[in-house]
This record gives structure tokens, sequence and C-alpha cells, in this order.
């Protein structure tokens, strides 16, 4: 297993939100975490991080305009570039599908199969998982539960807007069909910031074949152990797979923080991150991207000794 974590934005004279990418070594794809501010792409090219290869974004934080004003060129770049199919991940306020539909004037792309999730379970790809953990602001802003029929208004909106055929015959493009249609008016932005902890699978131990012919095993039995399952031989023996098998391997997890404003920043400082580690491993890495609005996070002796909290042997990237 091999993965390289690119930092490719922070908040600069041009570039206004934060964003990271997961590539895997092995197969090239590429995910982002964090948002696309206009610029991405651009950043992307500097680096030359292929955009061709991109699968999945994973939106930190809360979505405005900011958080994802580069999002419709990349699509649409991506696209251009033989991407079929690419999934969207916020969590915790189901809002990302109405402000794609937004794009409905402007935006239109044939075959490309756009997914937007909003997500409060793990999603898995490349052999990572994903888990988001979403932050309350300290001001209620509202729901977008129990809105169904709305939700599948913008559902099938979307698939309008980026139509994948059944067949090979093209849709036609009725633009009325599309831009005529009125925005469910009941849909708010809820503003929980969602975080993310990255883990990548755990990878079983090497199975000791001389280990298992000396208890007796056969080649039968040797699946099975393997999917951690115990088996009993003939004379009436039990082998255990830890008999068998060398210790699992985990990796330690990364952890994206999201601190959009100070309304969050009291929630997300208290949280119990540590406690929510997978398998209770130590942080390899965590990612802080902390608004302007929390002035100076490093002299605020909370910050610093919630820092502290993590251990020496995490490294913080402050953003």
């Amino acid at each position: 297993m091999s993965y390289e974590v690119s930092v490719v934005t922070h908040p600069s004279a041009d570039i206004v939100k934060p964003s990271i990418i997961i590539e895997d070594r092995s197969t090239g794809d590429r995910t982002i975490i964090g948002n696309v501010p206009s610029g991405l792409q651009r950043k992307c090219n500097e680096m030359h991080l292929k955009t061709s290869r991109l699968t999945n974004i994973f939106f930190s934080g809360i979505l405005d305009w900011e958080s994802l004003a580069g999002l419709p060129g990349l699509i649409l770049t991506v696209s251009d570039q033989g991407v079929k199919s690419l999934n969207l991940y916020h969590s915790g306020n189901r809002i990302l599908q109405y402000m794609i539909s937004c794009w409905r004037y402007f935006i239109f792309r044939f075959g490309m199969n756009l997914k937007a999730d909003d997500t409060d379970v793990s999603v898995e790809h490349s052999n990572i998982r994903y888990t988001p953990i979403n932050i309350n602001s300290c001001t209620h802003y509202g729901t977008n539960d129990g809105k169904a029929e709305d939700h599948a208004k913008l559902n099938e909106l979307m698939k309008k807007i980026f139509p994948v055929p059944a067949n090979s015959a093209k849709p036609v493009y009725n633009e009325k069909k599309i831009t005529n249609v009125t925005l469910p008016k009941s849909i708010v932005n809820p503003k929980r910031s969602t975080n993310w902890i990255i883990t990548p699978n755990s990878v079983r131990g090497k199975f000791l074949v001389n280990e298992a012919k000396n208890l007796g095993c056969e080649v039968q039995h040797y699946k099975k152990l393997c999917s951690f399952k115990s088996v009993t031989l003939s004379d009436g023996t039990v082998i255990n797979p830890e008999q068998v098998l060398e210790p699992t391997r985990h990796f330690n997890p990364l952890l994206v923080l999201d601190i959009p404003s100070t309304e969050y920043l009291q929630n997300t400082i208290s949280y119990d991150w540590r406690g929510n580690s997978p398998n209770g491993l130590t942080y390899a890495s965590v990612f802080h991207f902390i608004d302007d609005s929390v002035a100076d996070p490093l002299s605020n002796p909370d910050y610093t000794n919630f820092i502290k909290s993590f251990g020496p042997s995490t490294t913080h990237f402050i953003c």
C-alpha cells in the first residue's frame, strides 16, 4: 500500500480555501479533500498533478460559493480529459445537490456520471476509508431533513444537467426544460462543518504455510483460515486463524479538521478525536483548515493544548 499526500492550495492572495490530494500510487487515482476554490486547477498544473485521474472529492467544512467556486470548471475539464465518473461527498447538510442544481443555466455535460452524496457513514475507495465527523455551530441554521420530495426533485435535475444515456444515442438537450425548473424554496444551508478521518484499510498478516502444515492443516483449510475463520481437523483439533497468521497490519489515520469560523472553535476542540481514532491508533498527521476569522489560533492556549492532546508523534499542518 503506497499513498502520497500533497498540499495543493492554501489561502493566499488569489486562492481563498485549502485542499489536499491523496494519490494511490498503485493505480494513479487521485482524491481531493477539503475545498475546490477558484485557482485549484492552476495549482494542480503547476504541481504536475493530473486531474485526469480524479475519482472523488470529499468536501470539508461548510459549503458556500468560495468552497466550490472552482468545481464547475473542474468538472468540465476532467470530462474533457476522459473522466466518465466523479463522486462528490459532503456530510450532515444535504445541500450539495441544491448548489450543483444552481448551475443549470450555464453547465451541461453529456456522458459525465456525476454523483453528489451527503453521507453520514464511511466511504471506501482504493483501500482507504473516509469517515465524516460533523461539528455543529453554536448557531442553529436549520435542517434539510424530512424533505424527501424536494431532494428527489434536485436529484432528477442533476441527472438532466449531467445525463448518462442508457444506450449510445445522445439525448436531446432541451434548455427550457432544465432552466425553467424552480428550485425548492424549503432547502436551507445548515452549515454543519464536515471533518474527515482518513484511514488506509488494515492488511492481513502473512499466512504461515509451514506453521499450518506442522499443525496438521491441509490445503483446503488455507482459504478459510485466511478469512479469519477457525477450522476443525479430522482428529477434532480446532485451529484458530491467529495460530497461522502474522498480526494484522494497521495504518495510522490522517485527520482533516475544518473550522469555518469562531462559531465552531469550541465544539471542535472539545470533541474526542483521539477516542474516535480507528483501532485506537495515533493520528499520523492532522491538517488544520482554520478560517481567518479565528484570529491567531496558535496564541490561544486552548488551541495549543488541543494540538498537544494528539501526542508527540502526530505531525500538524496549520492552514
